[in-house]
């Protein structure tokens, strides 16, 4: 007999999270074990579950979740994996379709001009196109000046620093220290890594926590020097 309890489903692969779009966007989804893991580090270990306002602790999960899931949404809307290639079709594209809809309004037969009424001015119109097309032709260059598109690795590390800066606010909102440790040989790892470790592993980052270390380390530093 089936049971109530909602069936956790594998996580998507890195790659599939960002290259899914609005139209049929992959989700990011924590199992209860990772959940449990989250919970352990709220600050207040003598939380109550309120009846109407819910755990806090499931609510400080849930921010993490969201922030998460904001960071892909982040990278699904930015520009990293757009090649010159893809640019110049879709310039191309764009191009062709205005100038055809231009030409066509300046070449309607008087009976179709006539059925569009008074109020039409297809000249008009082809004006404007033609002053779009203007500006869609001049993309070309700039096209050309853009740089290359980032490998799948960079990727990773874009996304990576974006969410460390989102998760490291709700940490510190929630009063839990910031510290770039991960000691193997002494086996102690600060709860920002292990947290990281955990969120990156849902969305398919598979970054060790001597890796999380180097990122937060860095990517601290060099908030710390854009602030001098």
């Amino acid at each position: 007999m089936p049971s109530g309890k909602a069936r956790y489903n594998a996580p998507p692969t890195f790659t599939e999270l960002i290259d899914s779009g609005a139209e049929d966007p992959k989700l990011i989804e924590f199992s209860d074990d990772q959940k449990q893991r989250l919970k352990s580090f709220y600050p207040d270990k003598n939380v109550e579950s309120d009846p109407v306002w819910g755990d806090s602790a499931d609510e400080f999960v849930d921010q993490l979740l969201f922030e998460a899931q904001d960071t892909v949404s982040f990278l699904q809307d930015s520009e990293l994996w757009l090649t010159k290639e893809d640019l110049k079709a879709e310039q191309a594209n764009l191009l062709k379709t205005l100038k055809s809809a231009s030409d066509k309004l300046r070449r309607l037969s008087p009976g179709f001009d006539r059925l569009l009424g008074v109020d039409a001015t297809p000249e008009a119109c082809a004006d404007e196109l033609d002053k779009m097309i203007t500006h869609v032709e001049a993309t070309r260059d700039v096209i050309k000046k853009l740089p290359r598109k980032l490998r799948g690795a960079e990727i990773k590390h874009h996304f990576a620093i974006e969410m460390i800066s989102r998760v490291l606010r709700v940490l510190e909102d929630y009063g839990i220290e910031i510290a770039a440790t991960a000691d193997l040989d002494l086996k102690y790892i600060s709860d920002s890594v292990i947290i990281l470790k955990i969120i990156g592993d849902v969305v398919g980052l598979g970054y060790s926590e001597t890796t999380w270390r180097d990122i937060i380390s860095k990517t601290r530093t060099e908030v710390a020097n854009n602030q001098l």
